[in-house]
């Protein structure tokens, strides 16, 4: 269901076993594909779930000079 969402372009796992912590960022067209996503039913459900805890979002700009610099995958 992720990868369909409207505007939805790449999301980049990580988990780490030993803090039991998972990190996800993503990439998205635009501001208002991402806080679309944030407001529906997906998220909705995770922060609902009982298997997470300490949830939280943060919208952040891109720094394409130095992403592109680097080869991030922004294109």
């Amino acid at each position: 269901m992720l990868a369909d969402q409207p505007g939805h372009v790449w999301k980049i796992w990580n988990y780490d076993d030993k803090a039991m912590q998972g990190v996800g960022w993503y990439l998205y067209e635009t501001v208002e594909d991402i806080q679309n996503y944030l407001d529906g039913p997906i998220v909705r459900e995770m922060k609902n779930a009982p298997v997470f805890s300490n949830f939280e979002v943060k919208i952040i700009d891109i720094r394409e000079v130095y992403t592109r610099t680097t080869r991030g995958p922004i294109d």
